[in-house]
């Protein structure tokens, strides 16, 4: 997964993930502070969509929620 360890922790919002900006060329992610491994992400293009870092079997996988993108 690229910038896994990238990203910083928020308690994510409505208006707060409105405001996220893109990074210039890699995907950002913002975590959120009350449920983990739940995060928005920001891709460079602007699009934003919600995610989880889940354990199954034994293997760190990513599983995309939906879209965040608010229009």
């Amino acid at each position: 997964m690229q910038n896994e360890r990238v990203g910083s922790h928020a308690f994510l919002t409505d208006e707060l993930v409105a405001t996220l900006a893109p990074a210039a060329n890699s995907e950002r992610r913002v975590w959120d502070t009350e449920t983990p491994g739940f995060c928005v992400r920001v891709h460079p293009t602007g699009r934003k969509s919600f995610g989880v870092k889940v354990r199954i079997d034994g293997r760190w996988t990513w599983r995309t929620i939906g879209d965040a993108t608010q229009e």
